[in-house]
């Protein structure tokens, strides 16, 4: 098993706006989607533990604001196999 922190960054101007976070991952091929806790506003990295070796995986960070939810970051591993399906957040 390995880890992995994630981190992100929002502009100051839209500091404000941000309610919180939430990192959402999967392996590559897998139907398995895990799900953080929300994270407070305040919080710019997610440590994600128990993952494992040599797999890829989609990580994405959505940011919950006062009007809507936005994905922030979206880092889909090179390793992905080819033809693999884009998973989207």
């Amino acid at each position: 098993m390995c880890d992995c922190e994630v981190e992100w960054s929002v502009a100051e101007d839209m500091l404000v706006q941000v309610r919180g976070f939430q990192v959402r991952y999967q392996a590559v091929g897998s139907h398995v989607i895990q799900y953080s806790r929300v994270l407070s506003s305040s919080t710019f990295s997610h440590h994600i533990s128990r993952l494992h070796e040599n797999t890829a995986y989609d990580v994405c960070v959505t940011v919950y604001t006062h009007h809507k939810v936005k994905v922030i970051l979206v880092h889909t591993s090179r390793r992905r196999p080819p033809g693999a399906d884009h998973h989207r957040c």
